[in-house]
């Protein structure tokens, strides 16, 4: 199953243009999945992360709600770095309003925190969506923004649909 590779790949976690390689070079189907494990391309930590990927994680996220929308649909680049489905859990019509992203450092001290959470409340309470990538600091205090302004967000995960970070979230 394709699945397995796309897992193993996002295990890995390789420059997305590496990956890209290795799936137009391997194919993401069953073979390429444990092909990939063999691949020279792969330095021995990236091997060692795709070997430890859980390969039902993505089957028990569909089970639970998670979608697989065409990654042209989202971005129409996408050919260039993403796989050809990207994950989605939740109201996917949240990215049909505008959107802004906010992000910065995981060690961001009060006035950074409180300077995002104030710009996400803003632009959410005008109708906006805040995407971020769900880490601590700047990141959840924007999704905190967002959400106390009663609007929506949306989080860009970083690894695998198998994780996720940072575990308190």
């Amino acid at each position: 199953m394709q699945h397995a590779f796309w897992q193993r790949l996002l295990a890995a976690e390789t420059h997305p243009r590496k990956g890209r390689a290795l799936a137009r070079a391997l194919g993401p189907l069953a073979s390429g999945a444990d092909r990939l494990l063999d691949s020279p391309s792969l330095s021995p930590n990236e091997r060692k992360r795709a070997r430890t990927a859980d390969l039902d994680a993505l089957e028990r996220a569909l089970q639970n709600g998670v979608t697989l929308v065409p990654s042209e649909e989202l971005c129409p680049d996408a050919d260039d770095y993403l796989p050809p489905r990207l994950r989605l859990w939740g109201d996917r019509t949240c990215l049909d309003a505008p959107t802004i992203g906010i992000v910065g450092t995981r060690g961001a001290g009060t006035y950074g925190r409180a300077a995002a959470h104030k710009f996400a409340e803003a632009f959410a309470q005008a109708g906006g969506t805040v995407v971020s990538g769900g880490a601590l600091g700047i990141d959840a205090a924007a999704h905190k923004g967002a959400l106390a302004g009663g609007g929506r967000t949306a989080a860009v995960m970083a690894s695998g649909i198998d994780k996720v970070y940072p575990a308190v979230h």
